[in-house]
């Protein structure tokens, strides 16, 4: 959204509030009238494409710069660190019930695009694992309390980078853990 419609946004948005505050005090004098009916069709239409431009302006609008970034620096150049990331996943939690595979006694999961992925990832990430319906991470029980992670290296050559970092037990926020990890 830019500036300016962000702006009469937030106008409209200030403007029916007053206008509801107003309609609400002249409601309880007691020789009230009632609203007319434009006044209340003309209410629920600002609500409405106050609703749209919301939705448009602040949902739809961020994701297409984000997609234009994201292709921008596609087409400059395909190793540019500055570049945006096509995807990123940052789970702060998730509970897996490992199970034993076929044919093994190991409790494990993967984590994929298969429709047997123990923790199936969106496709709307546009990654060329998505696209192929391959996994990329499996997890495994080590000891009692352990968790083995490993990457599934793909059949073909992708773009795709599966970073695994262990986060040391000392206090902090799970962020500065992650800092001193890297």
């Amino acid at each position: 959204m830019s500036g300016l419609s962000a702006l009469f946004w937030l106008a409209g948005f200030v403007g029916l509030g007053i206008w509801l505050l107003h309609a609400v005090r002249r409601a309880r004098q007691p020789e009230a009238e009632p609203a007319p009916r434009t006044h209340v069709l003309l209410a629920a239409a600002l609500s409405a494409a106050l609703a749209v431009l919301a939705a448009h302006g602040f949902g739809s609008g961020v994701a297409k710069s984000g997609r234009a970034r994201i292709r921008a620096a596609e087409t400059e150049s395909s190793k540019n660190a500055a570049a945006p990331a096509r995807a990123r996943v940052l789970l702060r939690w998730v509970q897996l019930h490992l199970e034993p595979s076929e044919g093994k006694a190991e409790l494990e999961a993967v984590v994929g695009y298969t429709p047997d992925a123990s923790l199936r990832l969106p496709r709307g990430y546009g990654l060329a694992e998505a696209q192929r319906g391959w996994d990329l991470l499996r997890l495994r029980a080590f000891g009692t309390t352990g968790l083995h992670a490993e990457p599934i290296a793909p059949p073909e050559p992708t773009s795709t980078r599966v970073l695994l970092a262990a986060l040391p037990e000392s206090g902090g926020t799970p962020q500065a853990r992650l800092s001193r990890a890297a």
